[in-house]
């Protein structure tokens, strides 16, 4: 029995052919690969140096708005004009100060001259209030140069001291040079300093407080020469107990 041979035929498979983009699209992409490189270049390079040009602000927020300028005309109002009035009675920030003792700490005399404040301004009412307050103060912004006592020996002068440096040391406040001064020359001392001692008007922005210090400073200065009928009763006692022992030596 003879068989008949099979034959298969099997065509080899053609190779995927390969398409090649065009010269002038890879150009593009290549520029814009570059280019997007740019801006992060132009950042790192902004990081290191310094420019007197202010710098790039691409979100404005409210830095610059379209605002009207000095003089310009507006139809938004009847009468056409962009500045306006201000409303009756209303005062400036910062205007509604006081008399110039309660400001500046001096008056005008005669002459229109100033000259420091002897008492304290019409504004300022010395009660216990005010002195506690001015305590209160005294020991946040005085006590460490002068003392809770304002003899000058507070913990940041007697430091100095002992360093040994250019230290100039704290004024004892109940001198009689100083118990001599205005209270406005007082006050003008704690906001604009005086030689060597700073100005105390930043931290103090009240004026009030101000005061309260000059009041509690004058406190200071009578407590180490009070006569006794000033002290209360049972300071007056021991006052007097203690002058009957000086007399008799004990």
């Amino acid at each position: 029995m003879s068989s008949q041979p099979t034959t298969t035929s099997s065509a080899a498979p053609r190779g995927r052919r390969r398409i090649k983009p065009p010269f002038w699209l890879v150009s593009i992409l290549i520029i814009l690969v570059i280019a997007s490189w740019i801006p992060l270049a132009v950042i790192a390079r902004a990081r290191v140096s310094k420019s007197p040009l202010p710098r790039i602000q691409l979100i404005q927020d409210m830095d610059r708005q379209p605002v009207y300028k000095t003089q310009q005309t507006s139809p938004v109002f009847s009468d056409g004009r962009a500045m306006r009035m201000p409303i009756a009675g209303t005062v400036g920030r910062g205007d509604l100060r006081g008399s110039d003792n309660y400001v500046m700490g001096y008056t005008l005399d005669d002459k229109g001259q100033p000259q420091w404040a002897v008492d304290f301004p019409q504004e300022i009412t010395v009660d216990d209030a005010l002195l506690q307050r001015g305590r209160q103060r005294y020991d946040i912004y005085c006590l460490p140069c002068h003392g809770a006592d304002g003899i000058g020996d507070g913990p940041v002068n007697q430091r100095a001291v002992e360093l040994r440096g250019s230290w100039i040391p704290a004024a004892n406040l109940v001198d009689a040079a100083i118990r001599e001064r205005p209270a406005g020359h007082l006050f003008n001392t704690i906001s604009r300093g005086i030689r060597s001692m700073p100005p105390y008007g930043e931290q103090l922005p009240h004026l009030r407080d101000r005061w309260a210090i000059v009041a509690y400073v004058r406190a200071l200065q009578v407590s180490h020469d009070a006569p006794i009928n000033l002290l209360p009763a049972k300071l007056k006692q021991r006052a007097q107990a203690d002058q009957a022992r000086q007399k008799t030596g004990n």
